[in-house]
């Protein structure tokens, strides 16, 4: 199910960024983020996130650098507010519509709750959680159903738990495997990579909770590279999808791109 307001917030970046600088001297462009594979994954992986190969694949031509290392969620968001580095890795709108976006995303997140498999579960909305204990990583925004639920029993910790580092997914999937949580909160694709890294994929079910968000990478407002930085890797984003190349690196993460605007999914 679409969500109005990104669609609107991505028309308005379009008209922004329409009007910003094209050109910037090359150099080496910081990125950012807590692994959250396949979208971005461990920097020293030979495969370091569609995310990743597509900034690499847009910016490198035009004589930049890409400089991509893990840092918490919470701290890259802050770090690229402030102008200490140009982006953060796998970011949306929800997460900090004050920063720099490309006119179209690069991918999109599906939030889903991990339970484990066997248990029925069915989300039709917060009251369908009943007592549950849901696992969370501090700093992610997901908006739709879930949001005031969140932010209403964010110091609740028998409601909710917070995990924080560069592994919450692995963290939050033991402890639903454990017993210590009832469900985890986050994008589905994350969850279905890290599960079946760890063998444990057939142990869980996803319930999708109905919405989505663009992701893609922000960019610094503090700093004057960031609204050409942004406006050129969405113009490398269109670029890449015509040539097939889009195709081709998101297969390495066994994901498609049906066509512009659809989800790459598993």
């Amino acid at each position: 199910m679409s969500r109005p307001r990104g669609i609107l917030w991505w028309l308005v970046l379009a008209l922004l960024l329409a009007s910003a600088p094209t050109v910037v001297a090359a150099g080496t462009i910081t990125l950012r983020a807590d692994p959250w594979c396949p979208h971005n994954c461990r920097p020293e992986s030979d495969r370091p996130g569609y995310l990743i190969e597509l900034a690499r694949a847009i910016f490198e031509p035009l004589g930049h650098r890409v400089d991509y290392r893990a840092m918490g969620w919470r701290r890259t968001i802050e770090a690229v507010r402030a102008g200490e580095i140009d982006g953060a890795v796998g970011a949306g709108l929800e997460d900090a519509p004050d920063l720099v976006f490309a006119d179209e995303p690069a991918g999109l997140a599906v939030p889903v709750i991990a339970v484990r498999r066997g248990e029925g579960f069915t989300f039709t909305g917060p009251g369908s959680l009943g007592d549950r204990v849901i696992g969370a990583i501090l700093g992610y925004e997901f908006g739709g159903p879930l949001e005031p639920w969140l932010r209403r029993h964010a110091r609740d910790p028998t409601r909710i738990q917070w995990v924080s580092g560069i592994d919450g997914a692995v963290q939050n999937l033991k402890k639903l495997l454990a017993g210590r949580i009832d469900g985890m909160l986050d994008d589905r694709a994350v969850i279905a990579h890290y599960a079946t890294e760890l063998g444990l994929r057939e142990r869980i079910e996803l319930v999708e909770l109905g919405v989505y968000q663009p992701i893609g990478i922000a960019f610094s407002p503090a700093r004057p590279e960031g609204r050409i930085y942004a406006r050129a890797f969405g113009e490398g984003l269109r670029r890449l999808r015509a040539s097939g190349e889009l195709a081709a690196i998101l297969g390495r993460y066994g994901l498609v791109d049906d066509r512009p605007g659809r989800e790459p999914h598993p």
